[in-house]
């Protein structure tokens, strides 16, 4: 055996490592036997059967002596290749390594439905994240692979009692109960469970129902909760999430298989937003494409006679509505800023008189006076 045969090596599992820990601290060490590899191969094995498994730093790998079958990962001094070694499994991709999984994408969707052949989720306002549960530290990846244990840790907690791998939600619930994006990062967060990925074996290609019910046969440990669905009836469900000022639902179709990295019209999302007014102050240069256009609308609203900045809004224009708004908002130029206070975004600012009104779809008012996600709808006719 020869130590080019090992194609991914990663860090040993911290467990692993402590159990075999000496009285000075050194003599950790795992066996590896020799696999074949595939890079599709993406599963969690035994110490004793892991082709997948090698150092982290610090750690070096020994070749076997004649006529052994195993290699020896070692940290400090080596150990006896015979030494009996504790029982535990390895994530082989490793915490440190991409994800194995990406996060399957719902398709936007106009309108809230209801069907025999689908079944609905409350849509969470936090972070998307994968959870690596039960081989050493949890993992939490981010939709662009980075792991957020750092930024909550309190998601160390969390635990499945086996090795799995689970879709979710890293969310923070402020005191009305209510999810809100806002407050991540400032109260203790809480991981929410919606889809089983892996466990012993690849699981995507299963039905989602079949999904769920090994979902919720788990029992879990820490700050987690598994997500609650609602089958058939939709509208109702959408009726109820609009009532307490909730973000949205997704709806899943029964029999569907998890379409990693893809956003599929299996998943739908339907989120609930709002409309309201705001008064342009002026606007933000544009480039890119947006050169010689803008790049969004600065808005406010009136109090007491002074108009105060709410945010900016930069998405939902066509290039029809880029070129005609910005030759208006050439013609209603002037040197001062119409609002009473700051104007706290980057970029560079040019002001114009306060007559136009926009329509402005937005999720909600943050703590700080601002709309969150807000989307131009058009201009209130007869405005300018």
């Amino acid at each position: 055996m020869k130590v080019g045969s090992f194609r991914s090596l990663v860090r040993l599992d911290d467990k692993c490592m402590d159990a075999e820990r000496g009285e000075d601290g050194r003599g950790e060490a795992g066996l590896l036997g020799e696999l074949p590899f595939k890079p599709e191969d993406r599963v969690f094995a035994p110490v004793e059967s892991s082709s997948r498994q090698g150092p982290g730093p610090d750690l070096d790998i020994a070749r076997p002596y004649p006529g052994q079958e195993h290699l020896i990962i070692v940290h400090g001094e080596p150990v006896d290749a015979h030494a009996k070694l504790a029982p535990c499994l390895i994530d082989q991709h490793g915490p440190s390594m991409t994800p194995v999984y990406e996060p399957m994408l719902a398709s936007p969707w106009t309108r809230p439905f209801s069907s025999s052949e689908w079944f609905f989720e409350l849509k969470w306002d936090g972070f998307r994240s994968i959870a690596y549960l039960g081989v050493g530290t949890p993992s939490f990846r981010s939709r662009r692979g980075l792991d957020l244990v750092s930024r909550y840790p309190e998601l160390r907690a969390v635990d499945a009692g086996r090795p799995v791998v689970i879709d979710g939600e890293i969310v923070a619930i402020g005191d009305d109960g209510r999810p809100a994006f806002f407050l991540l990062g400032r109260t203790p967060a809480l991981f929410v469970a919606f889809d089983l990925l892996w466990m012993d074996k690849d699981l995507t290609g299963l039905a989602f129902e079949q999904r769920r019910q090994l979902l919720e046969a788990l029992t879990f440990e820490g700050p987690v909760v598994v997500n609650d669905v609602v089958a058939a009836d939709g509208e109702d469900f959408y009726e109820a999430i609009v009532a307490r000022d909730l973000e949205g639902m997704v709806a899943k179709r029964a029999g569907s298989r998890y379409h990693q990295g893809q956003r599929s019209p299996d998943w739908r999302k339907i989120v609930s937003r709002r409309l309201t007014t705001a008064v342009v102050g002026g606007f933000l240069a544009g480039d890119g494409n947006r050169i010689g256009t803008f790049g969004s609308l600065l808005l406010g609203v009136e109090k007491d006679g002074e108009l105060h900045f709410i945010g900016s809004v930069g998405s939902g224009f066509n290039d029809a509505a880029l070129r005609g708004i910005a030759s208006t908002l050439r013609g209603l130029a002037r040197n001062t800023s119409p609002f009473a206070g700051p104007v706290d975004v980057p970029g560079i600012k040019s002001w114009v008189e306060p007559v136009l009104i926009a329509r402005v779809e937005y999720r909600e008012w943050t703590p700080y006076g601002r709309l969150r996600a807000p989307v131009f709808k058009g201009l209130v006719e007869g405005s300018s």
